[in-house]
């Protein structure tokens, strides 16, 4: 059973190093995937909903550079989808401002594997 029929939990894993990822925060479904970001980090994952696989990584380290937060703002956590508009909305623990994007300028920022590979502490084999 994949997630769409089954409100049991489902192992996510990243094809790519064969790693289950954890930390799984801030799900969003947009269209036929799920979305996701990493506890922690700038990133978000687009999840099959049938397999668990996770599809791409999407790397928000530029929207609001760790180097401009207040001491107080944290981490990426905040995920919403304006189906009417086609937008999404993006926003941060203690984050001063939240982000309106069209679903393609935020798919714009996909890629097959995470750019950094700091992410394996967060990622159990």
């Amino acid at each position: 059973q994949g997630v769409k029929e089954s409100r049991d939990r489902v192992a996510v894993k990243d094809p790519a190093s064969q790693h289950f990822v954890t930390k799984i925060n801030e799900l969003e479904t947009i269209g036929d995937k799920i979305y996701a970001n990493i506890w922690y980090e700038d990133y978000i994952i687009e999840i099959e909903p049938d397999t668990g696989h996770i599809t791409s990584w999407l790397d928000f380290r530029n929207l609001y550079p760790k180097k401009e937060r207040s001491r107080h703002a944290d981490c990426l956590n905040g995920i919403a989808y304006d189906k009417v508009r086609d937008q999404v909305i993006l926003t941060g623990k203690l984050w001063p401002n939240y982000y309106i994007m069209s679903r393609a300028k935020f798919l714009s920022h996909a890629s097959t594997s995470p750019l950094r590979r700091r992410l394996p502490r967060r990622i159990v084999p």
